[in-house]
């Protein structure tokens, strides 16, 4: 079976005159697209990221010895060059994109 990987962001979003207070929290599993978008007149704020693996619970793994402890310090920084101020942003979930802060370790987004 093919391992998947997920990435956490923690969004909100903002208008020209002040921060919104819709916030989400949503998950991508390697391999896949993320696509972010919210309503006219706000724009993607990330405010948390990490592609890496904190828990088997999301984007579950048949490997039962997994690392639960991967982070990508520098999620943060690429989502918010890549998506940041924008009111739509589609992101592959890869280590293309991210890097690969645990080989062997299927992670998310």
């Amino acid at each position: 079976m093919k391992s998947k990987s997920f990435l956490i962001l923690f969004l909100s979003t903002m208008n020209s005159s002040a921060f919104c207070s819709l916030k989400k929290q949503v998950f991508a599993c390697e391999g896949s697209l993320l696509s972010l978008s919210c309503e006219k007149g706000s724009v993607i704020n990330i405010i948390r990221a990490n592609f890496g693996r904190f828990t088997n619970s999301v984007c579950r793994s048949s490997n039962m010895y997994i690392n639960t402890r991967c982070i990508q310090p520098t999620s943060l920084r690429v989502l918010n060059t890549l998506c940041g101020g924008r009111s739509t942003c589609s992101v592959p979930v890869s280590t293309g994109q991210f890097g690969d802060p645990c080989p062997d370790t299927p992670k998310y987004l």
